[in-house]
């Protein structure tokens, strides 16, 4: 008996080749989706480079943004084995504006699409370690400026906003302060911030910012590295120079807040420039103070036990508290234009210096 078998189903051949010629073409289609980086180009790039010696050579792209040093808005500066030299910087306006610009400016900014490829390379290299502040916090992407979370960065442009939490945050070492910002007494305090440009109606002057209102000028703060200060202000925040930490000499008009007595607001301690929620942290550091007026309140140096040198030359005889220096534990030499004063413990002698005050020294 014969056995029947299965017929086998013939498939025909397009059946298979119609899948296949779609997964071809979708696996050569698939570069074009993905993120592969573009080769420099080196050809039709071509940029002018005056040299330090004279000469001039054609630079491409790729040799440039190796040898980049920075740019000042004028010009864009390489160093090439120890050789300088520089190209044109075309985008001077949008190198302007991200430099001294205001918010809406910055805010506003776009490429226009006239900057050459080196433009923007170099714009975004100056700037990437830049933070804005205006409330939030912005940065340029090299295309325009962008809302952000707070990093570090090595410049802070203070545009407008209460600016005391974003330094510490940002551990920038420059600060660029706009009129519209709100400036602490302890913005700089534990910050790493070495210096600060101000426009009005801010100001600085010695590692001080001052502030310039209808009733005077007035100290707001001092940066971390400040060793010696000399302020010049009508009047002074509490905790104006708590962020100098390692002051070692002071000269001031008056001590405490101002030299007005009367006045509501009147604080007559040195401790209160080193004020914060109510405790004084005058810094260790500090050895030598200076006062040329105002008054000097009974127990004026309360909380000072570490200064050893006090100049009173220039203040008012009568002005001066006979009990003020009790609290100078660790005084040496008291330059007072007075006779009658109580000293700390210790042995002391005193002689007559030449403008006529008394000189206390200790034993």
């Amino acid at each position: 008996m014969r056995k029947r078998t299965k017929e086998r189903r013939r498939i025909p051949k397009r059946f298979f080749l119609v899948p296949f010629s779609v997964l071809f073409c979708l696996i050569l289609s698939v570069p074009a989706f993905l993120p592969f980086p573009q080769r420099i180009p080196t050809e039709g790039d071509s940029y002018r480079c005056e040299w330090e010696d004279g000469s001039v050579s054609e630079e491409n792209f790729a040799a440039l943004y190796s040898d980049f040093v920075g740019t000042d808005g004028e010009f864009i500066y390489i160093e090439r084995g120890g050789v300088h030299g520089k190209c044109e910087l075309c985008a001077k306006e949008l190198y302007r504006t991200l430099k001294r610009g205001n918010f809406g400016e910055l805010n506003a900014l776009r490429l226009s699409g006239a900057e050459s490829r080196l433009d923007r390379a170099a714009l975004f290299r100056t700037f990437s370690n830049t933070l804005w502040f205006a409330d939030e916090y912005y940065e340029w992407t090299g295309a325009s400026l962008k809302r952000t979370r707070v990093r570090e960065c090595e410049s802070l442009v203070c545009l407008s906003g209460k600016i005391a939490s974003p330094l510490k945050a940002t551990r920038a070492e420059a600060v660029d302060l706009r009129a519209e910002a709100e400036m602490t007494a302890d913005a700089f305090l534990g910050t790493n911030v070495g210096s600060v440009t101000a426009e009005p109606p801010y100001g600085t002057e010695h590692g001080l910012v001052y502030l310039d209102t209808v009733s005077g000028r007035r100290l707001i703060a001092a940066i971390p590295n400040v060793a010696e200060a000399e302020v010049k202000s009508d009047y002074c925040d509490e905790g104006a120079l708590l962020a100098a930490e390692g002051l070692c000499r002071l000269t001031l008009p008056f001590l405490g807040s101002g030299a007005d007595v009367n006045s509501s607001y009147y604080r007559g301690e040195l401790a209160h420039l080193f004020s914060l929620n109510g405790e004084y942290r005058v810094p260790e550091s500090l050895k030598s103070v200076r006062v040329t007026g105002g008054a000097v309140i009974s127990y004026a140096f309360y909380a000072c036990p570490l200064i050893e040198e006090v100049d009173l030359c220039g203040v008012n005889s009568a002005d001066i508290s006979p009990t003020a220096f009790l609290n100078l534990s660790s005084l040496r030499i008291l330059h007072v234009p007075k006779r009658d004063v109580l000293l700390p413990a210790g042995t002391f002698s005193s002689s007559t210096a030449a403008c006529g005050c008394t000189v206390y020294e200790r034993i």
